[in-house]
């Protein structure tokens, strides 16, 4: 018997990525499952420059075979379990942590930086990395004007 596969699809920004892909390790690891990755050629989202710098570790070959299963996601933010199936392509922004936090070490590892990135940002940075007081704060702009397609709400400050 084959050993089962999982992949998934991959679109949106970063972030959504990240999600996508740690659901899908996730999935590959509680099923004893091979992950793979070929959607990680893609040239649109910036997908291909994100394999060589961020998802370089993955899997990106093409499948073993066809797949057998598409999981459809209901909600973007949906946390039910996804049911083992052979061969299963998941398919959604799967944004629920739920789905993957109980391997967050491996997931870390998964995802850090390369030596030449760390480097990089040690020497760069190096008066803020090595400050006491250093935080990293992630902010997302917008604006009413150019963000208000109805999918995301605008919580930015008003101007």
């Amino acid at each position: 018997m084959q050993k089962p596969f999982v992949s998934c699809q991959i679109y949106g920004q970063l972030g959504n990525q990240f999600f996508q892909i740690a659901t899908t390790l996730a999935y590959a690891w509680d099923y004893g499952a091979d992950a793979y990755f070929p959607a990680l050629h893609q040239k649109a989202w910036n997908i291909s420059y994100n394999k060589d710098r961020m998802f370089f570790r993955l899997n990106s070959s093409m499948l073993p075979r066809p797949p057998a299963h598409i999981f459809e996601e209901s909600s973007w933010y949906g946390a039910e379990k996804i049911p083992f199936q052979n061969d299963l392509v998941l398919n959604g922004y799967l944004q629920s942590w739920k789905r993957f936090h109980h391997h967050q070490e491996k997931l870390l590892q998964v995802f850090a930086p390369s030596d030449f990135t760390l480097h990089y940002l040690q020497v760069k940075y190096k008066d803020v990395l090595e400050h006491p007081k250093t935080v990293g704060v992630h902010v997302r702009t917008q604006c009413r004007r150019t963000h208000n397609n109805g999918n995301h709400p605008f919580w930015g400050m008003d101007s």
